[in-house]
């Protein structure tokens, strides 16, 4: 099983900053494609992908640690089926209704792809609201869906920094939406 078609980060900036820093907007959030907008609060922003594409993908403003704890709520606002994906510093986890994969290279992914959620989480669908938590070492990844271990995976070796970001997927021609919110960042070192 292939991946979805990733998209290529932008060059990362040289100073990261923890997501509490600036002004309670969604100013943190920058569009790569689609848009990016206000959600109910200060901690929340909509990914909304144009209809042009499949995807829709926005990056955190700055660049990030590339390892320790990332954590984020995602919450799919259409009807339509596709991949969630957070992109961390060195590749993305994947999430469809019932199933979670880590992707860091083609070959990695032919291996492991994706896999099936754990009980009490075998049902989980993207339309509802999942809190993800990834701890990000040197060389794995440890994942939770709602405080559910649901695996690790092996990672090849990162850059020091890298991008957060956020991707919804869809049919073309879908204007795909995702709650984005309270999410935690690695502290600068």
């Amino acid at each position: 099983m292939r991946a979805p078609a990733l998209l290529i980060s932008a060059p990362a900036l040289a100073v990261a900053a923890p997501a509490s820093a600036g002004p309670c907007t969604v100013g943190s959030w920058v569009a790569v494609a689609g848009t990016v907008s206000d959600g109910r609060d200060c901690r929340t922003a909509v990914l909304t992908a144009d209809g042009t594409g499949a995807t829709g993908r926005t990056t955190y403003g700055v660049a990030v640690p590339g390892s320790g704890r990332f954590a984020i709520t995602l919450q799919r606002l259409t009807p339509d089926r596709g991949s969630l994906q957070l992109e961390f510093p060195g590749g993305y986890l994947l999430l469809i209704d019932g199933h979670v994969g880590v992707y860091t290279s083609e070959a990695q992914w032919a291996e492991t792809g994706y896999r099936p959620l754990p009980a009490p989480l075998t049902g989980a669908a993207q339309h509802a609201a999942h809190r993800l938590e990834l701890d990000v070492a040197a060389r794995t990844i440890a994942v939770r869906v709602d405080g559910v271990v649901v695996g690790a995976w092996p990672i090849p070796a990162h850059a020091a920094t890298g991008m957060f970001g956020v991707l919804v997927a869809g049919a073309r021609g879908t204007r795909s939406r995702v709650r984005i919110s309270d999410w935690e960042l690695p502290a600068p070192r």
